[in-house]
């Protein structure tokens, strides 16, 4: 497998895109915790050097929603988000 992300490395630091499938899978196998520390930090340095694309955005976004944990709360229940972006501006605190 890390055969696979070495030469998507390659790729990337060669200015190169990934498609939105590998970008997806990329965000899959970090969010598992399966790639070794240092290439996924280099994986995503790279992305970051190179600047991400649409598509690469569209796959890491579709792969956080699929692991995303969607609590069933009944109909009726209070319930308060406790987490905010901190991009409202207002000073406040989240």
């Amino acid at each position: 497998m890390s055969g696979e992300f070495n030469a998507m490395l390659n790729r990337l630091l060669d200015g190169e895109t990934l498609a939105e499938s590998e970008a997806y899978d990329l965000m899959m196998h970090l969010a598992e915790g399966d790639l070794a520390p240092a290439l996924a930090g280099a994986l995503l340095a790279g992305l970051r050097a190179k600047g991400e694309t649409a598509d690469e955005i569209r796959g890491f976004a579709t792969a956080m929603r699929e692991l995303a944990v969607h609590p069933k709360i009944p109909d009726g229940i209070p319930t308060v988000d406790t987490v905010g972006t901190g991009g409202d501006g207002s000073g406040s605190l989240n």
